[in-house]
């Protein structure tokens, strides 16, 4: 059973590895925090009001009510995770993506009995670029499960712009390799990937669908779309802000998203493929037109900061689909976003705890061959990680 709310601090036990004289350092310095806090509520309390009312005047404010009830629709929630083990010669790499199903209406029907997923494991030379393309692939794992999901409302786990910031990265140390002659093996599985990744994305970001909805929730954002725009004198960040303006199933928006200070930019593995380039350059501009609004669907919950496509932002039935997932995920105490990705989250990030498992049992398989044939002392150094307590054999 998954805990639903953090577990209090175990202060016995939760300092025993650092020195006493540190720790009362540092939890003498803590008390700073407290002040950072008091002085930004009192600051929130001062300038509520103020907020409010402006919202309102721009009309910008509204309810979820105001749009009436909608049918529950039936949500999913996708996120993916990576993780790299530094062997004696070889860099481990895994990558995965996990989506699951949302809490399902009475009067809807289920159509995931589990979790689905895509997932990659490999060996490979040691590199500095092995973590920043298993990012790539765990990118067109989350796109492709994300599109193909059969739900209303699909969920996805950081800003919609996540996907092109992770794969320009990928891209241009694949061609930098090309240009040295050190081409890493994983960037064969990333490049066959590619032009299915560019389609899934652009059909995400359009929202051309009228029967689906795909929706970027990024649990940290420091974006100040609104502050900007209404010259707000508060230097936190909106969603800080609205956590504090909003009551419970009020939403502000939509307003058009933040342009990054460098733009968004996407090399196409191949430099003369035109096509790719147009599709690239759509992609960009589909982007810049992305809509956010912040919801606060209970007051259980802090205000969420949500990405979606023009076309579904100024089309008040789709609105009014996409608040009502997203409230009906927003149910459980201590959950504070939508279900579907709390439980993605919490699945696919115990991918670094499985690590020691995947390593056990590629020694189980050298063992298999017989202790002649392989030198268990090498079999040993070669499996295990560089710090002390990376192995446990």
């Amino acid at each position: 059973m998954l805990a639903l709310v953090d577990e209090p601090f175990d202060f016995q036990t939760g300092f025993t590895e650092l020195p006493m004289g540190l720790v009362e350092d540092l939890l003498s310095q803590s008390s700073k925090l407290a002040e950072h806090v008091r002085k930004q509520i009192q600051e929130m309390q001062q300038v509520k009001k103020e907020v409010r009312e402006q919202l309102k005047r721009e009309g910008v404010l509204r309810r979820d009510g105001d749009f009436g009830y909608y049918d529950v629709p039936t949500s999913c929630g996708v996120d993916g995770a990576y993780a790299t083990e530094r062997l004696l010669a070889l860099d481990f790499g895994v990558a995965a993506a996990v989506a699951v199903e949302g809490i399902i209406p009475p009067s809807a029907r289920s159509y995931w009995s589990d979790p689905q997923h895509k997932a990659h494991a490999d060996a490979y030379a040691h590199s500095d670029d092995t973590p920043v393309i298993l990012r790539a692939l765990m990118m067109e794992f989350e796109l492709e499960l994300a599109e193909q999901a059969p739900h209303d409302v699909v969920f996805l786990d950081g800003s919609m712009a996540t996907p092109i910031i992770l794969m320009d990265q990928a891209i241009n140390r694949l061609i930098e390799q090309t240009k040295q002659g050190t081409y890493h093996a994983l960037a064969v599985k990333v490049l066959e990937g590619f032009p299915t990744y560019l389609r899934d994305y652009l059909s995400i970001s359009s929202g051309k669908r009228s029967d689906k909805i795909w929706v970027a929730s990024p649990k940290y954002s420091s974006n100040r779309e609104f502050g900007k725009v209404l010259q707000w004198r508060i230097p936190l960040d909106d969603r800080a802000v609205f956590t504090y303006v909003l009551e419970a199933g009020e939403f502000a928006g939509p307003v058009q998203v933040q342009r990054p200070a460098r733009m968004w930019h996407l090399s196409p593995p191949d430099e003369n493929d035109e096509v790719t380039k147009q599709q690239i350059e759509k992609l960009i501009n589909q982007l810049t037109s992305l809509q956010v609004l912040y919801y606060r669907p209970t007051a259980m919950v802090p205000a969420m900061r949500l990405e979606v496509p023009a076309p579904v932002a100024t089309n008040d039935t789709r609105l009014a689909m996409l608040l009502q997932a997203v409230k009906h995920q927003c149910m459980t105490p201590g959950v504070m976003e939508p279900f579907p990705l709390y439980m993605a989250d919490r699945m696919v990030k115990h991918i670094g705890a499985a690590m020691p498992a995947l390593r056990q049992n590629a020694t189980t398989a050298l063992t298999e061959d017989g202790i002649e044939a392989f030198d268990m002392d090498n079999v040993f150094f070669s499996l295990h990680g560089y710090r002390s307590e990376s192995g446990g054999y």
